[in-house]
């Protein structure tokens, strides 16, 4: 399912780890709490019952981590529980969960925290960008930023290859971001191919939009001008999916 606005709790005593925590549960769709003190996080957790993930340290300040977890459990019987290990191979230590908690290493939690996720029962839907674009460093780029927010990105280098990705790709394509000048394809012309053939994906334009006019359209057509910086991508997309 995907996580829309889902409410998690992270303790940890080291402020670098709770930002690296909250980065990653953040760009999948979690509204983020975080302290560095356990019995803190006791004290939020009952005055917020409802929270639907909890990442703790296996000893935060002042009380055990265990304990947390425990009390989060009770108080929140459809959440679920991750704990971060100093130990690299926690597969042991995992032997003895129960389903609701599990445990992943401190030195690898990027990495380890999506998998966690999903061991725990909190699939996460990843949205689907189609990027079209014909120079070869702007489209790495592109690609990075989007990946690096969390979007699953598959890219063609014009519109036709795009068109053609679109075609032979099985599941749903949320939003389409093309070039609008480019060899064989225009932004505009894939742009049409997609509406016919995947209505409800959404469309944005990266261009010099001034040098560059969109053909009249009963629809509205979104344009980002170049040049752009991550934020401004991100943002864009992010209002475009809401």
């Amino acid at each position: 399912m995907h996580l829309d606005v889902q409410e998690a709790l992270v303790v940890d005593k080291e402020s670098g780890v709770r930002s690296e925590v909250k980065s990653v549960l953040s760009r999948i769709g979690f509204c983020v709490t975080e302290t560095d003190d356990g019995r803190h996080a006791l004290a939020l957790v009952k005055t917020k019952p409802c929270l639907d993930l909890l990442v703790t340290e296996a000893q935060p300040p002042r009380i055990d981590g265990r304990t947390v977890v425990e009390a989060f459990l009770l108080a929140c019987p459809r959440g679920r529980a991750i704990m971060t290990s100093r130990a690299e191979d926690v597969d042991t230590i995992n032997c003895e969960r129960t389903g609701a908690w599990i445990f992943v290493p401190r030195s690898r939690i990027a990495d380890a925290l999506p998998e966690a996720l999903r061991a725990v029962g909190l699939a996460y839907y990843q949205r689907v960008v189609l990027l079209a674009e014909n120079d070869p460093a702007l489209r790495e780029l592109i690609q990075t930023m989007l990946t690096e927010s969390g979007y699953r990105v598959i890219a063609g280098r014009d519109g036709w290859e795009a068109l053609e990705i679109s075609r032979a790709y099985p599941d749903a394509i949320d939003l389409l971001i093309s070039d609008i000048s480019m060899p064989r394809m225009t932004g505009p012309q894939l742009a049409e191919s997609m509406r016919q053939e995947r209505p409800m994906t959404r469309i944005l334009f990266i261009s010099g939009c001034a040098p560059d006019p969109l053909p009249d359209h009963p629809q509205p057509w979104h344009c980002l001008e170049k040049p752009f910086g991550a934020k401004d991508l991100i943002d864009r997309v992010k209002c475009l999916l809401q």
